[in-house]
């Protein structure tokens, strides 16, 4: 029994590294990922400003139809955005 238990908790501590190995990785995609969207976006913003007024007015109305509803807050985003490039 001595034997199963010291087994367990090898199990244990080896599974707690794994996970915790695992959130250090999701952690670094997850920051890659935001520095991608802050490059991309700020390529977008400077290529926007080179658009007229109806063809910044149609891009923006474009972005809006491709958000979900359920994400209200980056349609407002977008919409403010509108709103400052006027």
């Amino acid at each position: 029994m001595d034997k199963l238990q010291q087994l367990e908790e090898k199990i244990k501590k080896l599974q707690s590294q794994k996970n915790l190995i695992e959130q250090k990785e999701k952690a670094k995609e997850k920051k890659l990922l935001n520095k991608q969207k802050i490059l991309v976006g700020g390529y977008i913003i400077n290529k926007l400003k080179n658009y007229d007024d109806e063809r910044l007015q149609d891009f923006i109305l474009k972005v809006i139809e491709t958000i979900p509803k359920k994400r209200k807050f980056d349609i407002e985003a977008v919409e403010k955005l509108e709103i400052l490039n006027k």
